[in-house]
């Protein structure tokens, strides 16, 4: 879920940073320039790890600064496709149900993913999943077969999808081109490597809001995932 992004920059030394380490205002700017940013196709930094390399520092007309190129490692929240994570269920809607996982707030979970069968109750805008329970006791009806996706589980979903968003300024207006790693078809539990990346462009309304710069899509249509009441803690769950 966390992983290391080796990357460079150039960086700015203010004058009054002069009587200090390099290597410790370099990493510090880079923790100001990069922490809580969201990089297009490597993921949400958390904090800068380590500085790996530090040029000459360079002193430009007019600025008493000192730039410097430098090589650094970044600590990143990108999660890998086929991953399972633990989150909170925030909203619901027709077209599925959003969860934050406390630092990230943008977990998808589109209907297709969900259990297969659900349905969205457009008055308590709650889903519900409907198993068939066959010959059970229950008769596969009843409020006894009924399992809801209530705001405020905790759930367990797995990673179908990450979509990297980039806003950019064309004639025409705001267009957002999104970077999709994901796996094809409708299944997230697929094999890592029949894993594809996709791009696509579209061009934004003046007065929509701006889409997210990294989402995830998750599924919760197996056996061990979604709401973690739904399942005992004595029946495992295979996570390969």
């Amino acid at each position: 879920m966390f992983v290391l992004a080796e990357m460079q920059d150039t960086v700015r030394v203010a004058p009054g940073a002069f009587g200090k380490p390099t290597t410790d205002i370099v990493k510090a700017e880079v923790d100001a320039k990069y922490a809580a940013r969201v990089v297009n196709d490597v993921g949400l930094c958390v904090c800068c790890r380590d500085v790996l390399d530090v040029g000459d520092g360079l002193v430009y007309p007019l600025d008493g600064g000192a730039t410097y190129k430098a090589t650094f490692s970044l600590l990143v929240f990108r999660p890998f496709v086929g991953e399972i994570a633990t989150a909170t269920i925030v909203a619901s809607g027709p077209d599925g149900v959003r969860a934050s996982l406390g630092f990230f707030e943008d977990v998808n979970i589109p209907s297709k993913f969900l259990p297969t069968p659900a349905y969205y109750d457009k008055d308590s805008n709650i889903w519900t999943w409907r198993p068939d329970l066959g010959d059970d006791e229950d008769g596969g009806g009843g409020d006894d077969a009924c399992f809801h996706l209530d705001v405020g589980l905790e759930l367990r979903f797995r990673v179908a999808a990450i979509n990297f968003t980039r806003v950019s300024k064309h004639k025409r207006g705001l267009q957002a081109t999104t970077s999709t790693i994901e796996v094809p078809g409708a299944s997230a539990a697929a094999a890592p490597g029949n894993v594809r990346q996709r791009s696509s462009s579209v061009d934004l309304d003046a007065s929509a809001p701006l889409p997210s710069a990294m989402e995830i899509t998750g599924s919760i249509n197996e056996d061990g995932l979604g709401p973690t009441t739904w399942w005992p803690d004595d029946e495992p769950m295979d996570e390969t």
